[in-house]
């Protein structure tokens, strides 16, 4: 494969993260409007902030997902092609695939099961407890995969190309992993959908693309 199709890989990578980027500005941005839905306003507006909320929560998944899938996804696939090292986070995105379907679908199941009325209640909770362990698996895998797509790429990228920010990145981001908390319900999932992850991927998306930007203007350089 030629240079040529791993700076396209690059820069591909690259949009992916700004997208991410901006995905999870939005996503914040609706966690704030969630937040002042709370205080003591009338239950109107309280309403309105709620949807606000949600709203933005929703657009900035779509923006994160199609970062991640649209972009970041088929540039790391590039980049397998020129270096081995990167087959492991193309992997990753699959996994994060996988478990988003794995884990949505659990939630689907939830929903209509509760939907369609629960019936038995001990009958009612099993099923549920099924469904939770379908979603955690997927969850699981999901983050799996994160790691893969992420921390194993920043790591990569460092050891390629050299700069401190891609290993900063790479440790913010095993540390925001151990912080679930700050995500929704502890869900995985929702790793993916608001902007793949809380405050401190969001910093590692930040440096990353900055460190990226390092790397294909250079390249651009050489290749002038």
């Amino acid at each position: 494969m030629t240079g040529s199709e791993g700076d396209k890989g690059l820069r591909d990578v690259r949009t992916g993260l700004l997208f991410m980027i901006v995905g999870s500005i939005v996503v914040f941005t609706g966690a704030l409007l969630g937040l002042g839905s709370a205080s003591p306003v009338s239950p109107q507006a309280a309403t309105r902030a709620m949807a606000l909320a949600i709203g933005a929560f929703l657009i900035g998944a779509a923006i994160s997902l199609a970062g991640l899938f649209a972009y970041m996804r088929g540039g790391l696939r590039a980049l397998s092609h020129t270096d081995s090292r990167f087959r492991l986070p193309y992997m990753g995105t699959t996994l994060m695939a996988v478990g988003i379907i794995v884990s949505f679908a659990a939630l689907a199941l939830i929903v209509v099961f509760l939907l369609a009325g629960p019936g038995d209640f001990p009958a009612a909770l099993s099923r549920l407890a099924g469904f939770a362990a379908i979603m955690l698996v997927g969850s699981l895998i999901e983050l799996v995969g994160f790691v893969l797509a992420f921390v194993v790429l920043a790591f990569h990228l460092y050891g390629k190309y050299n700069d401190m920010l891609f290993v900063v990145a790479g440790v913010l981001y095993i540390v925001d992993m151990a912080f679930p908390s700050v995500r929704m319900g502890g869900d995985w999932v929702t790793v993916s959908l608001a902007g793949i992850g809380g405050f401190l991927s969001f910093v590692g998306h930040l440096l990353m693309y900055m460190a990226l930007g390092k790397v294909v203007t250079g390249a651009k350089g050489e290749g002038g």
